[in-house]
């Protein structure tokens, strides 16, 4: 690795199933990142179970980006869950690179916000449907039950008939 730029050390996490398609995803992130990047010293997790059905598994690696903006669309591009910056201990960011880095940051909190409303939205919508069907279900419930009743109220009222 060259002297020059931003040393990281990154970890990136991910969850899913079965283990060879999870570990195969991780490796494809890592071979993406060092043809874009330098990347060096990539160690992968075997695959931990996490729950009833997932695996979760990561790699960790450093990485040299050039400047900033390399920096935060490694992170956005990539969503580590981890990053360390190794060195330098001091990092100059013009304002146009800062404020494009914010821009890019504050776009995605946004479709994430407005994907998260309409999910929450979907959700209430579907809980008062299944309330719906759940009463709708009670009232069949009660009306086959009234009709079953009458069916054998009827039965024994014919039987009381025959008797006389």
């Amino acid at each position: 690795m060259t002297e020059e730029g931003i040393l990281l050390r990154i970890t990136i996490e991910m969850v899913g199933q079965p283990k060879a398609v999870l570990l195969q995803a991780l490796k494809n992130v890592s071979e993406e990142i060092k043809e874009k990047y330098e990347a060096s010293d990539i160690v992968l997790s075997d695959a931990e179970k996490i729950g009833t059905t997932l695996l979760s598994a990561f790699v960790e690696m450093k990485v040299r980006v050039k400047n900033y903006e390399e920096l935060s669309n490694l992170v956005i591009d990539y969503m580590p869950s981890f990053v360390e910056v190794l060195e330098p201990n001091k990092i100059v960011v013009e304002l146009p690179e800062l404020e494009q880095s914010i821009n890019n940051f504050v776009a995605i909190i946004q479709k994430l916000d407005k994907q998260l409303k309409y999910v929450a939205a979907n959700n209430v919508i579907l809980q008062k449907k299944l309330q719906e069907l759940d009463k709708n279900s009670s009232k069949q419930n009660s009306l086959s039950q009234e009709k079953q009743e009458n069916s054998k109220k009827n039965k024994k009222q014919k039987k009381s008939r025959k008797s006389k």
